[in-house]
């Protein structure tokens, strides 16, 4: 019987948090770019191309996984996007207060990234503005993905065709009407509709990777031949090499999604065949990924304030004992603060706030006749 809970993907999500972590320290760590090691952080961007192929992956495994539960429902893709929507906002929107500002155009900043919607401001993609919570510019594809995602239910069985289409389309229209822009790969269309540049961007791609990813491993079994343990040498190859020198600097999609990708399924392989042991740090790690990963900027720049005004007054840049010390602090801090709003907002009140929703009639009514047929 297949396990419920896959090791790698909590550890590849902790990778994912770190490496943005890190990436965020680069100027307090002392390693500049040229460096062995701080090439690897100066890269560290490249972790949310490794969520978005996550979510892709998760989407698919989870909805395939429920499969059966969902007959139970009227509304099975409204369902599915009430549970992400449960998992990410008492926390996002929590952080998200805690940066809301008080002018009048923070107010409205603050009400679009409670919709998902990056804030624009001319900013080019993939970013768009971002959103209060700077880092939130990723949740605005996850949610777009997830809508995606939940309208496919009504294609039934034809449900991923329909995602692959619908994502595919949406970024080759923009091209077929005006051609492909400078530096496309990276930044993708500049509209005066932020939301029409963002989902025409090419990074989300990232998310079909990710289901790709979830058809080769539910089809694959838990032996390992030959083709695969090469597979799975020159995926990790591959990767580790990427990182150092990229092999085809033309996108985000092909500099960072093609080679997460290829990295995630090599060691979903692995654990099907219990080829690994997946060490219980990255998997808590993992289970944390997405505090972390709101969490952290905050605590970094908030650090590097008071130290600029205090310790650090009126010199520019940090000494190598002070950027180690700004990175301890930052850890220790992002640690203690992730541990908590895991274990209260993203367990306790997600929890709470989904068994709300899915309590509510509208969603259940085909289960309760259900139930009372059984009766």
């Amino acid at each position: 019987m297949e396990r419920d809970r896959l090791d790698s993907i909590q550890m590849f999500r902790c990778f994912a948090a770190l490496a943005v972590f890190f990436f965020h320290l680069d100027d307090v760590l002392p390693f500049g770019p040229q460096s062995f090691l701080g090439h690897f952080i100066y890269h560290g961007n490249s972790g949310v191309d490794m969520f978005f192929v996550i979510s892709g992956f998760i989407a698919f495994y989870t909805v395939n996984r429920d499969e059966n539960k969902h007959s139970y429902y009227t509304h099975p893709g409204m369902i599915y996007l009430l549970k992400r929507i449960a998992k990410i906002i008492p926390l996002y929107y929590t952080f998200t207060l805690l940066c809301a500002g008080h002018s009048l155009e923070s107010f409205y900043q603050t009400l679009k990234s409670f919709l998902f919607i990056p804030l624009g401001l001319g900013q080019g993609g993939p970013l768009y503005g971002e959103a209060r919570v700077s880092q939130g510019w990723t949740l605005n594809y996850e949610m777009y993905f997830y809508l995606v995602v939940a309208a496919s239910f009504i294609f039934g069985k034809l449900k991923w065709y329909f995602v692959y289409s619908f994502i595919i389309l949406m970024i080759l229209f923009p091209i077929i009407l005006h051609g492909i822009p400078n530096n496309y790969g990276f930044n993708g269309f500049l509209f005066s509709i932020a939301y029409l540049s963002m989902i025409s961007n090419p990074i989300v791609l990232e998310f079909l990777l990710g289901i790709t990813v979830g058809i080769i491993y539910s089809k694959s079994n838990d032996k390992i031949n030959l083709i695969w343990m090469i597979f799975i040498i020159s995926s990790f190859s591959f990767f580790i090499l990427n990182l150092y020198e990229k092999f085809n600097n033309y996108s985000r999609f092909t500099v960072s999604g093609i080679p997460s990708a290829l990295l995630i399924i090599s060691f979903l392989k692995l654990e099907k065949s219990r080829q690994i042991n997946i060490h219980n740090i990255l998997v808590k790690l993992g289970n944390m990924s997405f505090s972390i990963y709101i969490a952290h900027l905050g605590i970094i720049v908030l650090i590097r304030k008071i130290i600029s005004r205090t310790i650090n007054q009126g010199h520019h840049g940090f000494s190598l004992w002070l950027g180690l010390g700004i990175f301890a602090l930052s850890s220790i801090l992002t640690y203690y603060v992730s541990s908590l709003t895991y274990n209260y907002l993203e367990l306790k009140l997600s929890i709470k706030f989904r068994k709300w929703l899915l309590s509510r009639k509208i969603f259940n009514d085909h289960q309760i006749e259900v139930n009372q047929g059984v009766q």
